[in-house]
């Protein structure tokens, strides 16, 4: 066994939060933040896929539950004052580009958001 004293802890060990599918509500998320602060974590990465409250034109590639600009507000205020880093984090370019090409198909099409199923992608 390797003695503690020369084991490698990094400096940064950040937890991550992958909302899609079913994601936990807030009151969940917030109160596992002083938690993960407990456990020795200095960082959260959120990953919200569709959950993220986006706005204006990009509106529509939200799901109808997605967690509001507030909530946002909400969770990033609990991690600052657990002194943990927030990180936002889409998971690839290649995804947005695709939400965003669906928005300009519907926008063009004057199609509705239940049209996203027959183009499979569920919103």
């Amino acid at each position: 066994m390797i003695p503690y004293s020369t084991r490698y802890f990094p400096n940064h060990r950040i937890v991550h939060l992958d909302l899609k599918g079913a994601p936990p509500k807030l009151s969940y998320i917030l109160s596992i933040i002083p938690l993960i602060k407990e456990a020795g974590g200095t960082g959260l990465l959120i990953e919200y896929e569709d959950m993220f409250p986006f706005w204006g034109n990009l509106r529509n590639i939200s799901a109808r539950n997605c967690y509001s600009e507030d909530d946002i507000r909400k969770i990033q205020a609990s991690a600052t004052q657990n002194n943990l880093v927030f990180l936002h984090f889409e998971v690839q370019l290649e995804s947005l580009t695709r939400k965003l090409k669906c928005h300009i198909y519907f926008q063009d099409h004057h199609s509705t958001r239940s049209n996203f199923w027959s183009f499979g992608i569920s919103p």
